[in-house]
């Protein structure tokens, strides 16, 4: 009786932790003969799929079948989805994902999660709108690796027909700095970006690249360095400011000209009034 009583607490505490956390969770069963069912499914799951508990046990096959054709049971890895139900008045992303277990019986239990990551799909799509069609180059690379993405403005910035093209290549080395930087600077270069990692400050820079066509420019570059997946990493935001240099050069140029011929005329006057 105490041992039930014992059982009986967990289990009123694990239902409760699950209907606390800011997702959906559910236990799938699998038996070896005839169809699986649900064993348990969370409080919120009509909120975050437009389906009931009822609903879904009327039709269990239902919300695994809306994840791709011939889907039958849970996901074992991570898989977005969106839910087809008259209930939500717009479009939600769910993320499902579970743990594969099994009994001695041979029944193969699914322990898993819905949740709801429209939120991370808005910011996701619009970060990859601008990654796609900002007039800037972004260049992410690592120190161990080289070049790992790049967006359309960086193939068109450096002369190239593919991504495949910048793969593996570091910003900083030829062919997309030029041949010519002395060893030292090289060396002076990498060791500056490792510190940058170690203390993940942004830096903007002044560096002459080359395209792969060997054509160099002078461009501005943004390095931010970010941690992913435990591994430092930095992405460079590239903008090619050769005609703003040239710019400048020819607007000190005429500046120059301009006292000059001030200093002309003013000489010429003093030696008229002589």
């Amino acid at each position: 009786q105490r041992r039930l009583k014992q059982v009986t607490h967990a289990q009123q505490n694990l239902s409760q932790m699950a209907h606390a956390l800011p997702l959906t969770v559910f236990c799938w069963e699998q038996p070896t003969h005839g169809p699986g069912h649900f064993s348990f499914v969370g409080e919120q799951v009509e909120a975050t799929l437009g389906y009931t508990s009822e609903q879904l046990a009327h039709h269990p096959t239902q919300i695994w079948e809306m994840m791709g054709k011939g889907q039958c049971l849970p996901p074992t890895v991570m898989t977005d989805f969106l839910p087809q139900s008259p209930k939500l008045d717009k479009p939600v992303w769910i993320r499902c994902e579970s743990r594969l277990s099994e009994r001695p019986d041979g029944t193969r239990i699914y322990n898993g999660y819905w949740s709801d990551i429209s939120a991370i799909k808005q910011v996701e799509a619009r970060t990859q709108a601008v990654f796609q069609h900002a007039p800037l180059a972004f260049l992410f690379y690592t120190l161990d690796h080289g070049i790992v993405r790049c967006n359309p403005e960086a193939l068109r910035l450096f002369g190239c027909a593919s991504e495949s093209d910048l793969l593996g290549l570091m910003p900083h080395l030829p062919p997309l700095s030029p041949a010519d930087n002395s060893l030292e600077r090289t060396n002076e270069v990498i060791a500056h970006i490792r510190q940058m990692g170690q203390t993940m400050r942004a830096e903007t820079v002044t560096w002459r690249h080359t395209r792969l066509d060997g054509t160099p420019f002078d461009a501005e570059v943004v390095v931010l360095p970010f941690e992913h997946e435990g591994r430092v990493q930095y992405c460079a935001i590239v903008q090619d400011i050769t005609a703003r240099n040239q710019a400048a050069k020819a607007l000190q140029h005429a500046r120059k000209e301009a006292e000059a011929a001030t200093q002309t005329k003013s000489q010429f006057l003093a030696n008229m009034s002589h």
